[in-house]
């Protein structure tokens, strides 16, 4: 850039420092709108319309599937708007239950996320998995696996499809279920001194009406209760490794 407005200022000082200016500009924009993108769901910048769609095109961008294909642009949906590239999917919450946990951990965010991201590992630190068909290890994204569960007080099957995964930092599913359950699961590390924080936000919703209402009566504060054991359990499973 440098070069550029060397040349340009020696024809004319004016145009060499708007070329200078717009380049700061863009590169300014790029980092500030892609900090966004991966602040933590329940931030108060995250839950603008604007930057919560952002998001979600920014966590296709990094579906393994697409990312030779579609959604180019990491912060703006413009260019690929023009060439056809854009690739959208509306997250398929309805009538949309959030619950998120934290707990802080003893190891290095790499570790946590690399352990939490292994399905395999679920019936060992979850109460309400029971049964987990795949393969060992953490699972990329495009990566499916199948799940015996019994969450609040019900029995059922869940099929996993795994969106995104980037070590160290962030690993998201999405499943479908008995009962007309749906859910999307995301996991999320953050640094600390001396280990990290492990963060676990569920949001599920069922498609009947019979199935709202045994949630909002029962099963709403039996999943919770789960959830917050399953963290302890977590830690607890870690610090013996």
């Amino acid at each position: 850039m440098f070069a550029v407005w060397w040349l340009l200022s020696q024809f004319d000082g004016n145009l060499a420092a708007l070329f200078a200016g717009s380049m700061l500009l863009g590169y300014m924009s790029y980092e500030v709108v892609h900090a966004c993108e991966h602040l933590p769901a329940e931030h108060a910048l995250a839950r603008l319309s604007w930057i919560r769609q952002m998001r979600r095109l920014h966590a296709l961008h990094h579906r393994r599937e697409l990312m030779q294909t579609h959604n180019f642009g990491i912060v703006y949906p413009l260019m690929d708007w023009l060439y056809g590239t854009l690739h959208w999917e509306p997250e398929a919450i309805h009538e949309q239950n959030r619950q998120q946990h934290r707990i802080r951990i003893e190891l290095s965010a790499e570790q946590v996320l690399d352990y939490a991201a292994a399905p395999s590992h679920w019936p060992q630190w979850h109460p309400s998995s029971l049964c987990v068909h795949g393969r060992e290890g953490a699972l990329l994204a495009g990566e499916r696996f199948e799940e015996d569960i019994h969450a609040g007080g019900s029995a059922g099957h869940l099929s996993w499809d795994v969106l995104d995964y980037q070590p160290a930092c962030r690993w998201q599913a999405r499943a479908r279920g008995s009962h007309g359950l749906h859910l999307l699961l995301t996991y999320e590390c953050v640094e600390t001194e001396g280990g990290c924080e492990f963060v676990r936000t569920l949001e599920y919703g069922f498609d009947g009406l019979l199935m709202r209402l045994a949630n909002a009566l029962f099963m709403r504060r039996r999943i919770e209760h789960e959830s917050q054991a399953s963290m302890q359990a977590l830690h607890d499973v870690l610090a013996r490794t």
